[in-house]
């Protein structure tokens, strides 16, 4: 048995069955994705079907996933609507299998935990100050809540950057608001631990004092894997931290980390 941790999709099911037949997946094999399935992509309906339907695929919730349950849910003439949600969206709000797909998407963890392999994955990551058991724990707070039947609630008040300091007495949709945004929204933090959200460029070309969240120390060794920071490009490959979103949407490749052999494996991405 194999198990590939795959980058940020974005809709791009051609390069998704591309990748796919290139590891030469079989039914034993298991498929991590790190959230962001859909959206500025082609075809984010069938990424989901295809994804919904593979018996061993193991999956966390990015930002636009979120995004894509609030267009749904709660409505698309909201402040919170984005002009190409339409376009982004329409196939799968028009499909009947809408209801069931997002039912499926509401269910979905923030964090994937692998206890004998000791590897993580989240989509953006996690804070430096919790362990992974915090981590955890918190994800399971906003799962919680996003399998109840308050989930609309949830939906209508994650919006916004604000708390940016963890702090352990935060309550209700601050502190939800500020787990989701930790592990599906953040790059880099201050040297006190703040989030900021103005950078989003890789290191290298970014003239500021942030600090890339996975360059703080940590107390648990243990390999982590996340997406979202595309401007990365998949290059970010350390004895603990991994990121392997390539870009696929942004014309650069969708890769996939072939954990027990750690190996890369792309495929170009979507040309616009």
């Amino acid at each position: 048995m194999s198990k590939f941790i795959i980058g940020d999709i974005h809709g791009c099911h051609r390069q998704l069955m591309k990748l796919i037949d290139k590891l030469q997946v079989t039914d034993n094999d298991e498929l991590w994705f790190t959230g962001d399935l859909v959206s500025r992509g082609p075809d984010s309906l069938a990424v989901l079907q295809e994804i919904h339907r593979f018996k061993n695929a193991r999956m966390v919730l990015g930002n636009h996933d979120f995004h894509m349950m609030y267009q749904y849910y709660v409505g698309r003439f909201s402040e919170h609507t984005h002009i190409s949600d339409e376009r982004w969206f329409a196939d799968i709000f028009a499909s009947s299998q809408a209801e069931e797909l997002l039912e499926w998407i509401r269910m979905q963890p923030l964090i994937q935990y692998d206890e004998v392999d000791q590897l993580l994955m989240v989509h953006a990551g996690i804070h430096p100050l919790w362990s992974v058991n915090k981590s955890c724990q918190l994800a399971s707070e906003v799962e919680a809540q996003l399998r109840s039947d308050d989930f609309i609630d949830l939906l209508k008040n994650m919006y916004g950057n604000w708390p940016i300091l963890w702090q352990d007495d935060l309550q209700h949709y601050e502190r939800l608001r500020l787990i989701i945004n930790v592990m599906t929204r953040m790059r880099y933090l201050t040297s006190s631990y703040e989030l900021d959200f103005t950078e989003t460029g890789p290191p290298s070309e970014t003239e500021t004092k942030l600090i890339p969240w996975y360059q703080f120390n940590r107390l648990d060794k243990i390999e982590i894997f996340f997406g979202h920071w595309a401007s990365l490009q998949g290059r970010v490959h350390t004895e603990q931290f991994h990121n392997v979103d390539g870009g696929c949407v942004w014309n650069g490749r969708l890769i996939a980390y072939d954990y027990h052999n750690k190996t890369i494996i792309g495929v170009d991405g979507y040309e616009s």
